[in-house]
């Protein structure tokens, strides 16, 4: 008779962890003594660049045929298998990153594969194996994070009779920051992959400890600062002046968030609702493009600022968050029938990568933003798309905002600036007027309020704005050059801090693993 087929065994804790404790031991670097770390920190900026570095995979496979062909498994959960500082980073992290799969295949995962359950424009081609990068954030109020996360996939026991195929376990390395700062997240993580190997384990060691407990932020609109990380180029970050514009998450993340959207209305649109508070649910299957979107409309809406909670990945363990009676920003990768009975009807669902809301009831709660600034939106998209702006396609981390993209930014504030000064003359003319609704909802928002309360002390930029509108008569070519020299001013004679390099380290005897 013909054999039985071979399953796949369950894999225990101490075969899981062989492998991958062979890449997570490796990068914990030995803890520093607090006094020669004090002595460091008094030579100079206060450290806060990098929170926490953490190695995340997943519990090992139950029993199961072996497929016939390269399949992907969900993997059962995700787990911390390290984190440096010992106890640093954001609780339950391992929930707020999309369940990485397990694949069993002979061979490591290809294009072709990944394309299944990543976008491609996330994966990096590292020549020897391919990684996915994917990043998001979390923010409750004025407090947030980012999250930049690197995977591979690590084969895990011979494959063969025991297992039918090869399994290969995800592995996860991850950096949290306080600041906007995904390109050098990115860059960092990268590097750091192509090193491993290279590099001593005592020297990558050293130089994640100085990264996430010793190499300062840096200082917005003063002091920039340069990171040595690892062997390369020193990486250069900088944040703009506190009195400007919002950052952007990264280079290219307005015009990529623009090409989704295709169109003024649907940006309108979705600025229009989190203006008057609704409850907003992206849809994407590409977590990244989730968060991108998400941060980009956030900025968007200066000189207001959002103080409810933003998860663009909403872990399964929080899809109660959708019933919440305050407005939210969140993003889940679909909507399955268990998710869609948690939709109250007062949600505004919006699939980004169909672009376009997800039931005729939803755009309903959206009220449009008054006509003026539509039309400002609609000849600063008509402006950028002139100029080229739409046409590369490629999301480029690191890139610095462009001319044409602060232009926009600046045309967009300018409009929302002469519409909150002139809200109170637009309910004294009531119902009648066309931008009364809106109006009328958007000075009962905690944002209305928020702004009130901060506009003499934080919102220097604004006064700015309106300062421009009174000088240019209104006139909106004068104003937006004007403002744009006023955001070059702010940027000029920024020094930058050379961070020193951590010293290289030799293994100690009898310590090299």
């Amino acid at each position: 008779g013909a054999q039985s087929p071979s399953v796949v065994r369950k894999l225990s804790a101490d075969e899981a962890d062989e492998e991958i404790k062979k890449v997570s031991k490796s990068l914990s670097p030995a803890p520093k003594s607090r006094l020669s770390l004090e002595e460091e920190e008094a030579e100079m900026l206060p450290a806060g660049l990098i929170s926490s570095f953490t190695v995340m995979s997943s519990s090992p496979l139950p029993p199961q045929q072996p497929p016939d062909k390269p399949t992907w498994v969900q993997s059962p959960e995700q787990v911390i298998v390290s984190s440096y500082p010992d106890g640093a980073g954001i609780e339950k992290l391992e929930w707020f990153l999309p369940s990485n799969m397990i694949l069993l295949s002979p061979d490591p995962p290809s294009l072709e594969l990944l394309a299944k359950h990543h976008s491609l424009s996330n994966v990096i081609d590292f020549s020897t194996e391919l990684c996915v990068f994917l990043w998001t954030t979390i923010s409750c109020g004025p407090e947030k994070n980012y999250i930049g996360a690197l995977t591979s996939w690590v084969k895990v026991g011979g494959g063969g009779e025991d297992y039918g195929c090869g399994v290969w376990l995800p592995v996860t390395m991850c950096m949290t920051t306080p600041l906007p700062v995904v390109g050098a997240i990115r860059r960092c993580l990268v590097r750091l992959k192509n090193e491993l190997g290279k590099t001593s384990l005592a020297e990558t060691r050293e130089n994640i400890r100085a990264l996430t407990l010793e190499t300062p932020s840096p200082v917005p609109g003063v002091l920039n600062v340069s990171v040595p990380f690892l062997k390369g180029p020193t990486i250069p970050i900088r944040l703009p002046h506190p009195n400007c514009l919002p950052p952007l998450p990264h280079g290219n993340a307005l015009v990529s968030t623009l090409r989704l959207l295709r169109s003024v209305k649907i940006l309108t649109a979705l600025l229009g609702g989190m203006m008057t508070e609704q409850k907003l649910l992206f849809v994407s299957r590409n977590p990244t493009v989730r968060a991108m979107v998400c941060e980009t409309l956030l900025a968007l809406v200066f000189p207001c600022v959002w103080s409810f909670v933003v998860i663009p990945i909403l872990p399964e363990q929080m899809l109660e968050f959708i019933q919440a009676p305050v407005p939210y920003i969140l993003g889940v990768p679909g909507i399955n029938e268990e998710l869609a009975s948690h939709i109250g009807p007062d949600v505004v669902v919006f699939n980004i990568d169909e672009c376009r809301f997800m039931s005729q009831a939803a755009p309903l709660p959206l009220l449009p933003l008054p006509q003026d600034v539509r039309d400002s939106a609609t000849s600063a998209w008509n402006e950028l798309e002139a100029s080229g702006g739409f046409a590369n396609k490629k999301v480029n981390y690191t890139e610095p905002e462009t001319k044409v993209e602060t232009r926009f930014r600046v045309s967009l504030s300018l409009a929302l600036s002469s519409f909150i000064k002139k809200s109170e003359e637009l309910l004294a003319l009531g119902p009648s007027d066309s931008s009364f609704s809106f109006a009328n909802k958007f000075v009962q928002t905690q944002m209305f309020s928020n702004l009130v309360d901060r506009v003499d002390s934080e919102c220097v930029f604004f006064h700015d704005l309106l300062d421009l509108l009174e000088l240019t008569s209104g006139e909106d070519r004068g104003a937006i050059n004007a403002g744009v020299s006023v955001l070059e001013e702010y940027g000029r004679g920024v020094e930058t801090f050379k961070v020193p390099r951590a010293p290289k380290k030799e293994p100690a005897v009898g310590g090299g693993r």
